[in-house]
């Protein structure tokens, strides 16, 4: 009776063990479904996808601060203070802004003339030696590649308006138009600091171009085409 009893029980247990690693390899070879596998990982170099994350369009910032050693016959020296605002994408920056521009002439033969000072000209007398003008324009910006140092190319193009009521004696007469044209292309290198912040050092060109009046000692005075103020110097912006 034992015995038959010990048969029956190992057999049982024969059987289940048997039909539960059955069970198993029936599920185990079940496929699972596409939703409840694991996310596969990305087999992408880290720096293609910095590159791909960066294709989107983020707000940026300028500061910059800019000095130009007067060229040609009319010489005026310049200084910009500037702060550009836009947004940029892959390598490009678009954006507009808006600053002061300081104008120090260096030639002004004509104030110092002493016919000039002669009653007939008192109408002219009040005019500035120095000039601040207001300039808004649309910047565009190419860095050339994600290195540590980044050469760059900059182009601001607008123009640029006269605070003063009076005109500014430059050479043998003056400007006194509002408005001017204002042009300035830059050439550098970007340097970053930390995060999205960096230095922007720079040669540039700066282009400012208005009426003109010359002064006829005989005639009193006579209005000329055009005056180009042409200035190169060097300029520092920071970008956040």
């Amino acid at each position: 009776m034992k015995k038959r009893f010990f048969i029956t029980m190992f057999s049982l247990i024969a059987i289940l063990l048997t039909g539960g690693e059955i069970a198993t390899a029936q599920y185990r070879s079940r496929p699972v479904p596409y939703n409840n596998r694991p996310a596969r990982q990305s087999q992408t170099p880290s720096v293609y996808r910095d590159r791909a994350d960066n294709s989107y369009m983020d707000y940026k910032g300028f500061i910059e601060v800019g000095y130009g050693a007067g060229l040609g016959s009319f010489r005026a020296h310049q200084v910009d203070i500037l702060t550009t605002h836009g947004v940029s994408f892959d390598d490009w920056f678009i954006g507009v802004g808006t600053g002061v521009n300081l104008l120090f002439p260096n030639n002004n033969n004509l104030k110092s003339n002493s016919n000039w000072t002669s009653s007939s000209n008192r109408q002219y007398v009040n005019y500035q030696d120095n000039a601040v003008f207001i300039p808004l324009y649309v910047d565009f910006k190419y860095n050339f590649g994600d290195s540590r140092i980044t050469p760059f190319i900059d182009l601001k193009v607008g123009a640029t308006f006269l605070v003063s009521e009076n005109g500014v004696y430059i050479n043998d007469g003056w400007m006194e138009n509002r408005s001017s044209l204002y042009l300035s292309p830059t050439i550098g290198f970007r340097v970053p600091i930390a995060g999205s912040a960096a230095f922007n050092f720079g040669v540039t060109y700066s282009l400012i171009s208005q009426e003109y009046y010359s002064f006829d000692y005989w005639n009193g005075p006579t209005y000329t085409d055009g005056i180009s103020l042409n200035s190169l110097g060097c300029r520092l912006s920071l970008e956040w």
